[in-house]
């Protein structure tokens, strides 16, 4: 299980990026925001998809790729 965070900024399609907080391109700690831990990126989409259901979030194509659909 992995910890998953999302950026706090949205990027310029206004998608917000999702993380693995052993990423080595997530922002420091002040710039993302904790989602939970997870088996896998799509459930931690899924989750916070449920929370902001008017947010678009992708996963990171480093950390996450099998969420990486833009």
């Amino acid at each position: 299980m992995s910890a998953f965070y999302y950026l706090q900024n949205p990027d310029h399609k206004g998608i917000f990026t999702v993380h693995t907080e052993d990423c080595r391109i997530i922002l420091p700690v002040h710039g993302r925001t904790y989602i939970g831990t997870f088996e896998n990126c799509q459930e931690a989409i899924k989750s916070v998809t449920l929370l902001f259901p008017y947010r678009i979030f992708n996963g990171c194509v480093e950390c996450c790729p099998e969420c990486h659909y833009w």
